[in-house]
This record gives C-alpha cells, structure tokens and sequence, in this order.
C-alpha cells in the first residue's frame, strides 16, 4: 500500500495500542505513547489500565462486542505521567485475546481527522476475519509513520524559519514548568525578547535579509541557555526562554536570571554580517546592528496561568524598550 504526505500527517494524530485482556500494553505507535507522556516505550508489556480515567479499562472490557467486533466507539478520558487528561474520540475492539485501541486527536496545522478514522473503522470492520493480514498492514503503516515522525512534528511544532520551538510547543512546555515546580519547588524564570532596530533592515533590504537576521539570532539565544531550557519564536521578531529549575530563593532566582538576560544582550548586540543571494543577481552584504529588549518574570507556582506569565513578560518587555531599548525590566508578581 502507497501512502502519500497527507494519509502519512493524518494517521500521525491516530494512536495505536494493543493491549491484553490484563491491561498489558503489547504494541503501539508513537502517537499513543506521547498521548501518556512515555516516549521512550518503557510501558511495553507493562500495565497500563491506570492510563484509561474514564471509562475505567474494567469497564470497557465488560462492554458488549458488537458484530464487527467493536466494544467501545465515543470519548474516551486518557491520563498521563504528569498528571494531565485528554478526552479523545476512540474506538476500541476486541480482537481474540487482545483490545485494539484507536484514538483520535487534533494537531495544529492538519485537516480534520474524522474521515480518516470513518475509513479506519470500516477498514477494520471488514478485515476482522482475517487478522493476521490487518497486523501486516498495521506494521507496514507504523513503520512509514516513523519514517515521517521527525518531519510532521517539526511542521506541527516548530518554527518553519529558525526551527524553534513554536506557540505551540511553548504553551505545552512551560504549563509542564508549572507542574514539575509544584512537585520539585523550583523557581524558574521567563524571558520575553524583542529585537530592536529589526524593522529598519526589513524596510531598507527586504524580507530574506529580515530572515537571516532572525536565523542567526535564534542560534545565538540557544547559545546563552542551558539544553535543558526552552528558546522558542513567539513570532515576528519576537522570542520567549524558558529558564527551568533555577534555585528554590526568589533572590538567587532573580540574579541567575538577570545573567542570562545580561549575556542574551551581549550577545544580540554584537554585528549580523548578512549575505543575501538574489536570483541572476550578484551576492549583496550587509552587515546590520540589532540589539533586544528583554521582560523577565521568575515564577514557581503552579496555580498561575500560562497565559497571564506571558503576558507579565510582554509588559516588562514593552517597558524596557521605553526605558530607551537594550535594556531588562522584571515584572514582580504580588504575594
């Protein structure tokens, strides 16, 4: 069977799992897994009826089995490691002594699964007397979803330009910062940066200056950061970090922070030596100075909404750039 981009980006938002009457995890595709937070399959052949909130496991597998073979279509409530839930649409059939699961969920950017998952199911249906061809078949499409895994989740999650992490991704890593700070007692810090003097380059030299320029200050700022941190374009010329697990004291927090700040501002200051190759044109370089403008929030508490941290950010931000730009401003949150 030949599968094109669009089926291979469609079935990426299906998870797949094989599960025995026990609650044993025996197969699953990578869609399932992040569903769980276990990307690393540590779960196969490991019980994971603790997963399914609602309905229990032991209730879907005291369901009837209608005559294809289905125990369960609707909403189906999965938890993960963190905690979280998602309520999903699903099917789940019994198939001889294992549970086939089916769920489907959204990804930013793809059309809308429902027509895929219809035909999945009268797949299915119709090929229950012949089990063994529907596992050659689900082995054949597992295995080319591994082959595109890294592509489709770099459109669904990444900054097509400077390959960042986008709003997306951002959203989803800092509410798991405000989780794990519940459990560990971390503080960690924001940062919301605007580069100045950006537009004057877009004006004076056009677009693909204004993208390289965002490309080698999105390498820069992963440089000032520890891996474990988070540099993602927020958008335009706009970026947000993510400082994890900083130091449990609001002063020492605010200071470790205040550093990074102060190295992302040297580091953005320094000249962009740009070449721009036109087409049937000869090679044009520029050589621009940029500096940035940086909010910081330090946070710690998991009651706080994503969106309001971001949003302190942008404030301090838009009030370094009044103090005269290349400056820092922290918000401080009120006790």
């Amino acid at each position: 069977m030949i599968w094109n981009k669009i089926d291979i980006e469609r079935l990426l938002a299906i998870g797949l799992a094989t599960i025995d009457e026990s609650g044993n995890l025996l197969g699953a595709n990578d869609g399932f897994m992040r569903l769980i937070q276990d990307r690393t399959q540590r779960l196969l052949n490991e019980n994971v009826e603790r997963f399914f909130i609602q309905p229990d496991l032991k209730t879907i597998l005291g369901m009837p089995t209608d005559a294809g073979g289905r125990i369960f279509h609707g909403l189906l409530t999965l938890g993960d490691y963190a905690g979280l839930t998602r309520t999903l649409n699903s099917t789940i059939w019994r198939e001889s002594s294992t549970i086939r699961v089916f769920v489907e969920y959204d990804v930013e950017g793809l059309e809308s699964l429902s027509n895929t998952v219809s035909e999945l199911n009268r797949d299915y249906a119709r090929a229950q007397h012949d089990l063994a061809q529907v596992n050659i078949k689900l082995k054949q499409v597992i295995s080319e979803l591994d082959q595109r895994q890294e592509e489709i989740a770099q459109l669904a999650f990444y900054d097509s330009l400077t390959s960042l992490p986008n709003r997306r991704l951002l959203n989803d890593r800092l509410n798991q910062t405000l989780v794990a700070s519940k459990r560990n007692g971390f503080l960690n810090a924001l940062l919301f940066i605007d580069l100045d003097n950006f537009k004057l380059l877009n004006d004076t030299h056009g677009h693909g200056a204004g993208d390289l320029l965002l490309i080698e200050a999105a390498d820069r700022l992963k440089n000032c950061v520890r891996e474990m941190d988070t540099v993602a374009r927020f958008g335009g010329d706009e970026f947000v970090i993510i400082l994890n697990e900083l130091t449990k004291s609001d002063n020492e927090a605010t200071s470790q922070a205040e550093m990074v700040a102060v190295k992302i501002l040297a580091a953005l200051s320094a000249p962009y030596k740009l070449t721009i190759k036109p087409q049937g044109g000869p090679d044009t370089f520029i050589e621009h100075r940029c500096t940035g403008s940086i909010g910081v929030v330090i946070f710690a508490d998991s009651d706080l909404r994503a969106e309001d941290i971001l949003k302190w950010a942008d404030t301090a931000m838009y009030q370094a750039k009044e103090a005269g730009k290349g400056q820092i401003r922290f918000h401080t949150l009120v006790k």
